[in-house]
């Protein structure tokens, strides 16, 4: 609505100014419409139509208008004043919404341009000014649109359409201004947010790396946001995720992880532990979603993997498939160093990779010289171009190794199998041939290889091949063919003559090839081990020849061998050492004193020529006999007991005398012959007993045996040089002798110093000989000391008395505490020894294995004894019953004991245990305590308890433990009788002193006339004790004499076991603290005296008797339970 204003003529003049201006700005109007509408999105200016209002509406204008002057034609007119824009004030109703959508414009901003009172500026003033309208944020984003408006004069008031903002943000405020800043708006509007547009693409915040680091297998992360057409955030909602692809992907790579990964409520998301395992340049990850069902994507920058750590060895090229022994290889095996991925690692540290067979038939390894089969390397890829093999054989297959860095020894996989192809055989080869020697007629193997000019086995050869020697071989020729097979012709043949330098040769005349060198030389020997002939068994004493031979090993002899050979003898018999042999034989002499079987062994066989070692392994057994002791049944004349029998029973003579067999040239000239026997025949017959004669009767029996028996006895006759010693001294240093001259025997004497002739005789018997020593059995288990008996035993199993000697006893297999071990000596064909064992276990004894000899016989010291050793008690313990304190518990732990067996506890008073458990109380072996009860108060007792067996009664030494009982007092519990509160207990209450005190006896305790003894007399004669009693007794205090009545309970407790239970004694008074009445005798204090006699009744006879009268005194005391 216009509004008009005529009271003025300027009025007039403006409302047609404003007409006119209407009227030019209509002209333009259309035109001017257009081009605005066309550019209205890109400017920022624009030009303003009249608005629906130019002015305010009637309500908003001045409530009433100047008053107009009465006409005056005369009069001049008054000019209203114009309103001065002053103020920018910007609608605030039109700003009320939450949020904008980033893009979309803000329709209706109005803008109004006031003056000083807030009335419209004056429109010709607002013709050609500006209006901006302005953002106010932190951010300092700019809006696009129309931000700017040319007003035309027609309104005060412009309206913005096309006002954009396309950042999302929160707390957006608007502010306007006028003519280029000339009036702003006082205050801004109120905030607002502008929110993000529709999902538009995805793009990536966090790229792949790229570079050095960036290698195959090594994670790595990105970041993704879901962004608007204007790269704001947009939110995503609950259960959107972002997936991955690979483009670009030349390699071939496989990307790690494929799974999608879900995005965050603010349209956020991190990927982590991405990978790719190929090498590659140019890979672009693409990232796409649906988010608020729109589906977007974007694409990562470029970015490049390059090759990972050394991880593993892969074979890059395989072998050639065949190829000749000898050649390298046209396809040579490339082993490739590869990363995690499968990627060569084209560079790194020098690497050295080493090829091993792993299918290899012809038995190949790898050789010393590596040259061929190990490449360092500093490129990933080792080539063996030159890797050869020389021997033929077919599915050949090798791996490689290296050590790789970080991750270690590593192997390829086996490569596929080649085949190694033979060049022809050119010349034979002995690879197996004898070395040294063999054996005579012994087959022998040779072996014949038909090699190439690489000398490498032929495989393919299968020509027929001539061993040849220089002497027969087993064929009976000088040579023998074998066909090789696969390139070898292997021979099994001998040579029967022995000889030395012996070569083999090789040929092959289909194929020609070239004819083998000489094998090396060899020697043919014919023995091959030495044996010991079966020894002939001797008697005890004798020489025994031992001989050996050198045999083949068919056990033919070899006469043509010279060595040595070592004999080794057990036992008793002597001699052994090395025999020399010489022709294939050899001996040695031993012998024996011992009756005996002696083992016979070899040991270090060698050949002198060759000092080859020979088979020494042969052993034998030889018996060192006994001969057969002579009886009355033998005639003269008989060969036993160690020479031969010249008198006995069965001639009717005496005495039974057996002469030696020795020859008379070892006795001759024989001087002062006493010990002649002892030294000549004892030593080499083995029997203690030769002596020389001794009377003229064994003289006498000497020539008449000589005479007697067929062919003599040896000795020398029919001439009196031939005299023959007794020993039987006639005067000083004279003796006897005696010879024969044709039958007559002179018996006669002759000075000592005279040379005669001896011959030694023994008596015979029929004493069984020695055969054994045993141990005597251990009666049942022990402990302590123990006392073994060894016997001497004959063949028969008797006693042999004669045996005297040492034997030494050992332990064996246990280790117990056993003392007294050693030397047992026999005397009369027994031993003991007494040892001491106090471990408890299983004892085993035997006695030293040296072998022991008596009278010519090995005695067998094999015996051993077995027993049990049980033990002693253990943890052994006394312990004060409280509160009856006199009594006393043993508690210990059990031993070993058998169910059969029992403990004895004996026990002592004083200061020094019992010295054994004899008369002890028994009980069963299965106790393991034993209570004392009512024992003596304040006094010390010792307990032993020892170990019986219930069989033998033996009993250990046992374990001593003790124990000190104190006083305590009496409770209700305790019987009458009981010692406690420092005596014996006579009724509840009381307690009454015992009679056992230091040792005294009945009478010089308690006699009155007797003070000096008496612990308890008064030491003032003729004053009743009284007082004796007020002294501290067994540690108790208290004590008084006894009442009448008392002294009678006094009585009946003495009664107990004929008055002597606790110490009494019949026909005895005590006196008492009850005053008789009347006195007997006026003027002294007389006291009742009550007899102990009358048990069980102790009746009271009535007795008073003054203070000089001698009775006896018995103490009480009142106690408190």
């Amino acid at each position: 609505m216009l509004h008009f204003n005529f009271t003025k003529k300027i009025d007039v003049y403006f409302l047609l100014s404003a007409i006119l201006l209407a009227v030019l700005q209509a002209g333009c109007n259309s035109e001017a419409t257009t081009m605005r509408r066309d550019k209205q999105e890109r400017s920022s200016v624009q030009i303003v139509d009249a608005p629906p209002a130019a002015y305010p509406i009637i309500s908003e204008l001045p409530a009433e208008a100047p008053a107009v002057a009465s006409a005056d034609p005369t009069a001049t007119a008054t000019a209203t004043p114009i309103p001065i824009p002053a103020k920018v004030i910007i609608s605030e109703p039109l700003l009320q919404l939450s949020a904008a959508s980033a893009g979309v414009a803000i329709a209706s901003i109005s803008v109004s341009i006031l003056d000083a009172n807030d009335n419209p500026a004056d429109l010709a003033s607002l013709m050609g000014t500006t209006i901006d309208l302005q953002l106010v944020h932190a951010n300092e984003a700019q809006p696009s649109g129309t931000t700017q408006i040319i007003m035309d004069g027609t309104s005060h008031i412009v309206v913005f359409e096309n006002f954009i903002i396309q950042k999302a943000d929160v707390g957006y405020k608007l502010q306007a201004s006028y003519n280029s800043g000339a009036i702003v708006s006082a205050q801004t509007t109120a905030s607002f947010n502008v929110v993000a547009a529709a999902p538009h693409h995805i793009t990536f915040t966090q790229s792949p790396p790229t570079g050095v680091n960036a290698k195959a297998m090594d994670n790595f992360s990105i970041g993704v946001e879901i962004r608007d057409e204007f790269e704001n955030i947009v939110a995503a909602s609950s259960g959107d995720s972002v997936e991955l692809i690979l483009t670009n992907n030349l390699a071939g790579a496989t990307l790690s992880p494929l799974t999608p990964s879900a995005l965050t409520a603010s349209g956020v998301a991190t990927i982590s532990n991405i990978s790719l395992d190929k090498k590659g340049i140019g890979y672009q990850l693409v990232a796409s979603a649906t988010v608020n069902s729109v589906a977007i994507s974007g694409s990562s920058e470029s970015f490049n993997i390059d090759y990972g750590n050394p991880h593993h060895l892969a074979i890059y090229q395989q072998p050639s498939a065949s190829t000749e022994m000898g050649d390298s290889m046209t396809q040579p095996l490339i082993i490739e160093i590869q990363d995690e991925g499968g990627n060569r690692v084209e560079s790194h540290d020098a690497i050295e990779v080493t090829l091993a067979f792993v299918n290899d038939s012809a038995g190949l390894s790898l050789p010393n010289d590596y040259s061929n089969y190990q490449i360092s390397t500093t490129d990933g890829r080792a080539s063996f171009s030159n890797f050869i093999v020389n021997i033929p054989a077919t599915n050949y297959t090798v791996k490689a190794s290296a050590l790789l860095p970080i991750i270690g020894a590593v192997e390829s996989n086996v490569s596929d199998s080649f085949d190694i192809l033979a060049a022809p055989a050119t010349h034979l080869v002995f690879t197996t041939v004898p070395s040294g020697y063999v054996e005579k007629g012994v087959n022998f193997s040779v072996r014949i290889e038909a090699r190439n000019d690489l000398d490498m086995l032929d495989t393919s050869f299968a020509g027929a091949v001539t061993l040849s020697s220089s002497v027969a071989l087993s064929s009976g020729s000088t040579g023998t063919t074998v066909t090789a097979v696969g390139g070898v012709a292997n021979f099994n043949v001998n040579i029967q003559t022995a000889g030395a330098g012996y070569a083999l040769s090789a040929s092959c005349l289909s194929p020609a090839i070239s004819t083998s060198a000489p094998s090396s030389t060899f020697n043919v020997v014919f023995a091959s081990k030495i044996v010991i002939l079966n020894p002939t068994d001797v008697f005890v004493t004798q020489n025994a020849t031992i001989s050996v031979e050198a045999q083949s090993a068919a056990g033919v002899k070899d006469t043509s061998f010279a060595g040595t050979v070592t004999l080794v003898t057990d036992g008793f018999a002597s001699g052994e050492g090395t025999i020399t042999l010489s022709a294939g034989s050899g001996s040695l002499v031993i012998t024996d004193a011992i009756i005996e079987v002696v083992n016979l062994s070899l040991a270090n066989g060698l050949e002198t020529a060759t000092e080859r070692a020979l088979n020494s392994s042969d052993t034998k057994d030889i018996a060192f006999m006994e001969q057969d002791e002579c009886t009355d049944a033998d005639a003269l004349g008989t060969y036993c007991g160690g020479g031969r029998k010249i008198s006995g029973a069965s001639t009717g003579t005496a005495p039974k005398l057996v002469i030696d067999i020795q020859s008379n040239s070892i006795y001759q000239s024989r001087t002062n012959a006493v010990t002649t026997c002892d030294n000549y025949i004892d030593t080499t017959q083995g029997r203690s007993d030769w002596r020389i004669m001794t009377t003229d009767a064994e003289l006498s029996a000497m020539f008449n045996a000589h005479l007697g028996i067929s062919g003599g006895i040896g000795l020398l006759v029919n001439s009196t040089s031939y005299k023959y010693w007794a020993n039987r001294l006639t005067r000083t240093n004279y003796y006897r002798n005696g010879y024969l001259n044709g039958s007559t025997i002179t018996i006669g004497e002759t000075y000592y110093t005279t040379s005669n002739y001896v011959r030694c005789v023994r008596p015979y018997s029929t004493t069984i000989p020695i055969d054994r020593v045993e141990f005597q059995p251990v009666a049942g288990p022990i402990y302590g000391n123990v006392t073994l008996e060894l016997r001497a035993l004959d063949l028969d199993g008797n006693l042999y008395s004669a045996f005297t000697g040492d034997i030494v006893i050992e332990q064996s297999s246990t280790s117990l505490n056993i003392t007294g071990l050693g030397a047992v000596h026999f005397t009369g064909g027994i031993g003991s020894i007494t040892i001491n064992v106090t471990d408890p276990g299983e004892v085993i004894l035997n006695m030293s294995d040296t072998p022991i000899a008596f009278n010519s016989y090995r005695v067998d010291t094999s015996h051993t004894v077995t027993f049990n050793v049980l033990g002693e008690v253990e943890n052994l313990a006394a312990q004060i019953n409280a509160p009856t304190a006199n009594d006393i518990s043993l508690a210990w732990d059990s031993s070993t004991l058998g169910s059969e067996d029992s403990y004895l506890i004996s026990s002592a008073i004083g200061s020094a245990p019992p010295a054994s458990c004899t008369g002890g109380t028994l009980v069963p072996a299965s106790t393991i305590d034993y209570d004392f009860l009512r024992l003596s108060g304040s006094t010390a007792y010792y307990f032993r308890i020892c170990w019986k067996d219930n069989d033998t009664g033996e009993t250990s030494t046992g374990v001593v433990v003790s124990a000190t009982t104190p006083y305590a007092e009496c409770i209700p519990s305790d019987p009458i009788g009981k010692d406690c509160s420092g005596g014996y207990k006579i009724a509840e209450g009381l307690v009454v002193t015992k009679t056992y005190q230091a040792g005294g006896t009945w009478t010089t305790l308690y006699s009155l006339t007797a003070p000096e003894t008496n612990i308890y007399a008064d030491p003032t004669p003729g004053i009743v004790g009284f007082n004796d009693c007020d002294t501290a007794i067994n540690g108790k205090t208290g004590w008084r004499f006894p009442t009448l009545t008392e002294a009678t309970a006094i009585c009946q407790l003495g009664g107990v076991g004929t008055y002597t239970a606790l110490g009494f004694s019949t026909n005895k008074s005590i006196w008492t603290s009850t005053v008789a009445s009347p006195n007997v005798y006026p003027g002294n204090v007389e006291y009742q005296v009550h007899p102990i006699t009358g048990y069980p009744s102790c009746s009271y006879d009535g007795s008073a008797r003054g203070i000089d009268g001698s009775y006896y005194i018995r103490c009480v005391r009142d106690y408190q339970p």
